[in-house]
């Protein structure tokens, strides 16, 4: 075998190979994101059924107190969701959205986010307001 049919053989193999982790990783990917789709229906369900008939700063205490035993991101974005799905089935009271400015405005959303944290005793100032972008995506719909 040539020095060239030894490199096209080699390259040959190495993108058999690449082309099995691609399928792999495919594969793993969409079992995956299966099981975050139906995570993600559970908690929802879960959110609105814990809000229905109850106000709103129920499922603020809740969310925060989820919040709090929180370890990483992901965790905190399945809080920020369920607080959202909480919020639209729960009972807000007249002035819940009072100076709750929409995410669009950066500023205003910043001070808002950082005083209601400190109003709170939120540990995590960061993940907090994170969590607080959940109220402002509520209070803005119609």
């Amino acid at each position: 075998m040539t020095r060239n049919q030894k490199i096209a053989s080699g390259c040959g193999c190495a993108l058999l190979v690449a082309a099995a982790c691609a399928i792999g990783v495919y594969v793993w990917a969409q079992s995956a994101m299966g099981e975050l789709r139906e995570e993600g229906r559970v908690v929802m369900a879960e959110a609105e059924e814990f809000g229905r008939g109850r106000p709103s700063s129920a499922c603020m205490d809740e969310a925060f107190s989820r919040l709090d035993a929180c370890d990483g991101v992901m965790c905190e974005a399945t809080t920020g969701a369920w607080l959202e799905a909480c919020l639209r089935a729960s009972t807000r009271p007249t002035g819940f959205c009072d100076g709750v400015p929409p995410e669009s405005e950066i500023m205003a959303s910043a001070r808002y986010r950082i005083a209601a944290c400190r109003a709170r005793g939120a540990r995590d100032e960061q993940a907090c307001g994170r969590l607080l972008a959940s109220v402002q995506r509520v209070c803005a719909e119609p």
